[in-house]
C-alpha cells in the first residue's frame, strides 16, 4: 500500500478528531496538529498509510497523556449496540415462527 498525497490531510483530521475526543482545550489540539505536522514534514513519504497513522496517533497519546483517545466513543458505540442486542432478542423470543421473527424486528 503506498502513501497517497490525499492522505496527508487525513492523517490531521485523523490526530484533530483524537484530540477532540479527550479535551477541549484548543491550546492541546493545536500542538498535537503542530507536532504531527512537523512529523509528517520530516517522515519519508514512501512510508505506508499505516504506519503514518501509527506515527500520528503515538503524538496524539504522548501529547495528550491518554493511551485511547477512543475510549469514551467506544464505551458509547458498546453501549448502543448492546441495547440494541437486548432489544432484538427480547422480541425473538417472544416471536413464534421463524417469518414472525423476521417481520417482527423493524
Amino acid at each position: 500500500m503506498k502513501l497517497n498525497l490525499d492522505c496527508i490531510p487525513c492523517f490531521l483530521r485523523q490526530a484533530l478528531q483524537a484530540v477532540r475526543f479527550i479535551s477541549d482545550d484548543e491550546e492541546r489540539h493545536q500542538k498535537v496538529l503542530r507536532e504531527v505536522a512537523k512529523k509528517l514534514l520530516e517522515s519519508h513519504w514512501d512510508s505506508t498509510p499505516p504506519q503514518l497513522a501509527h506515527e500520528v496517533h503515538k503524538i496524539v497519546k504522548s501529547v495528550t497523556n491518554e493511551k485511547d483517545p477512543y475510549k469514551k466513543v467506544k464505551k458509547e458505540s458498546n453501549d448502543l449496540v448492546l441495547k440494541i442486542y437486548l432489544h432484538s432478542k427480547s422480541k425473538l423470543k417472544k416471536a413464534v415462527t421463524p417469518l414472525e421473527q423476521r417481520l417482527d424486528l423493524q
